[in-house]
Parts: C-alpha cells; sequence; structure tokens
C-alpha cells in the first residue's frame, strides 16, 4: 500500500512539473511575441523619424 501511494505522489509531481512547463513555454512564448513586436515598432519609429527629417531636408532645400 506505501508504495501505491508513493507512486501516486510521485505520478502527482511529475503531472504538476509538466504543467507547470507547458505553462511557462507559453508565457516565455508570449514575451517573446511582444518583445519582437516592440523591436518592429522601435524600427518603424526609427523610419518615420527618418522619413520626417528627409521630407524637411527636402522642404529647406525647396525654398532655397
Amino acid at each position: 500500500m506505501d508504495e501505491l501511494k508513493l507512486l501516486q505522489e510521485y505520478e502527482h509531481a511529475v503531472t504538476t512539473a509538466n504543467n507547470t512547463l507547458i505553462q511557462l513555454r507559453a508565457e516565455l512564448a508570449q514575451h517573446l511575441e511582444i518583445e519582437a513586436r516592440q523591436k518592429d515598432l522601435v524600427s518603424s519609429q526609427e523610419r518615420l523619424e527618418s522619413a520626417k527629417l528627409s521630407l524637411s531636408d527636402w522642404k529647406d532645400e525647396e525654398k532655397k
């Protein structure tokens, strides 16, 4: 009977550990997706600023 109880406790611990790993993997994937989107946003903002500067330079040249 003790062996059965030990086996059940072990099975429960393994199941809990597996569920925790699944949850952590999902959270990591979500974090990585957010991080990738943030990098894309920064890149887009940098391109926008560059375009604004180019337009400003062009307008300045047109005034001359």
